[in-house]
């Protein structure tokens, strides 16, 4: 009995450390999944080499488990039931009848039948369990495989409706943006137009000379029809960029298409036509905050577009840089020209943060300040200021003997505070220019000279 427990034992301990042993080979090694691959490409072949593609590994193994199956169900029969037949069934003359031994009551056939059908049912249960169990673990297999099977399709089936989707969001697209290219060309068609009275170097130059060099500014605007026509034009394909063009819901795309459009446009409009634009469209709110907003000045050139003006501080069109202090910085985007102007004395002076500097500049440029001053024993002078693009110029005039002595400051050396101008030359000399009610003007570090007047003329 002890024999038969160690047995058991020994085969229980053997048949987990085989599973152990068949578990770590796979997952190190996947010994079985190679197999079975090789064995599924090796059935694979076979059925392709059959015009009927017979399926020669599934018929064998159906063949080899009918033979085991048979063969058990033989070896079941001949051990198990075989004997206890012979024992109790008489099969002579083809009748099977109980064999009559002395052993067997004859009043009682009813009670051995009854025992025969308990030894039956006692040995076939387990069996028909067995085959029970085996076919429900099929049933919920193919059950499983039929469920991935149908994840799988749904997967697919989706994908295939997202593909879609994304096909029509494509298609939405391309309808949208032909729809806007038809608007957009018209409208750039009329630009067109409009801008051809305009393209000829002798008129153009004659419009930029009457605003920022004849100070025609007001007359030259507003009672120019055409011109007046050529910006509102220009507002609404902007305005219609920034709309109606709406094609993406991704931002940065949407701002890259925009800018593309907005390039086409700028491609147009000759840089002296932008410095006029700038000197009109800070009176125009509306056409303002859409230039703004589309970056319009980001090729902007701030020299002046007329070639006889000269060339000192870099040709900068200060009558310009007047205007364009009144502009958000975002309408010069990523303007190189802009970038470069910022490394300057000129951007502190027109686009800075104290509005002092800037509103100077508003006030007394291209104007003479005469300011009577009297020096004591030396007698009264006038110091005459001009502000140009071309720096600083001041002048003392002698009202005695009527003598004049002239000189020039470059705005480089000059600093601005919110109180005055002061001007440094050859770190002896300087001066004050009083912003508010200031009594007394030092014009050198030797004399101080008393403030009798101011005229701006």
């Amino acid at each position: 009995m002890n024999y038969k427990f160690y047995m058991l034992q020994f085969l229980f301990s053997f048949l987990i450390l085989l599973s152990i042993l068949f578990w770590w080979a796979e997952v190190n090694y996947s010994v079985f999944y190679r197999v079975r691959e090789k064995v599924k490409k090796f059935c694979d072949d076979i059925k392709q080499q059959t015009k009927l593609k017979i399926n020669i590994c599934f018929i064998m193994a159906f063949l080899i488990i009918g033979l085991l199956i048979g063969y058990l169900g033989y070896q079941l029969f001949d051990k198990l039931y075989s004997p206890y037949f012979k024992e109790v069934l008489d099969s002579n003359n083809q009748l099977i009848t109980l064999k009559k031994t002395s052993n067997i009551n004859d009043s009682s056939l009813i009670g051995n039948w009854g025992t025969f059908g308990d030894f039956i049912g006692g040995t076939l249960n387990p069996i028909i369990g067995f085959i029970s169990i085996i076919l429900l673990f099929a049933t919920w297999f193919v059950t499983y495989r039929t469920l991935e099977v149908s994840r799988e399709e749904l997967k697919e089936s989706t994908n295939a409706l997202k593909d879609n989707a994304g096909t029509q969001k494509e298609i939405q697209k391309t309808q949208k943006l032909q729809q806007f290219d038809s608007l957009f060309f018209n409208l750039l068609k009329n630009f067109q137009y409009l801008n051809v009275i305009y393209s000829q170097q002798e008129q153009h130059n004659k419009q930029y000379e009457d605003i920022f060099i004849e100070k025609n500014k007001n007359i030259a605007l507003f009672q120019d029809t055409n011109l007046l026509q050529y910006f509102s034009s220009l507002n609404l394909i902007l305005i219609t960029i920034g709309k109606k063009l709406d094609i993406t819901d991704n931002l940065n795309e949407q701002i890259e298409t925009q800018n593309y459009y907005v390039d086409i446009v700028l491609a147009q409009v000759p840089n002296g036509m932008l410095h006029i634009l700038a000197w009109y469209a800070f009176q125009d709110k509306i056409l303002q905050k859409t230039l703004e907003n589309s970056g319009f000045f980001r090729n902007m050139d701030f020299k002046y577009y007329v070639e006889n003006k000269s060339e000192i501080f870099g040709n900068y069109n200060f009558e310009l840089l007047l205007q364009l202090h009144r502009y958000d910085e975002k309408i010069f985007q990523n303007n190189k020209k802009f970038l470069d102007l910022k490394s300057t004395y000129l951007y502190e002076i027109f686009f800075g943060d104290e509005p002092f500097i800037y509103k100077f500049f508003q006030k007394q440029y291209n104007k003479e300040i005469v300011l009577n001053v009297e020096a004591g024993l030396t007698g009264r002078y006038e110091l005459i200021l001009t502000f140009s693009e071309n720096g600083m110029e001041y002048c003392y005039r002698n009202k005695a003997n009527k003598r004049l002595e002239c000189y020039s400051i470059d705005y480089q050396n000059m600093i601005f505070t919110t109180v005055s101008i002061l001007a440094r030359q050859n770190n002896n000399f300087g001066f004050i220019i009083p912003n508010g009610d200031v009594s007394k003007i030092q014009i050198d570090n030797l004399e101080t000279y008393k403030l009798i007047d101011i005229k701006i003329i």
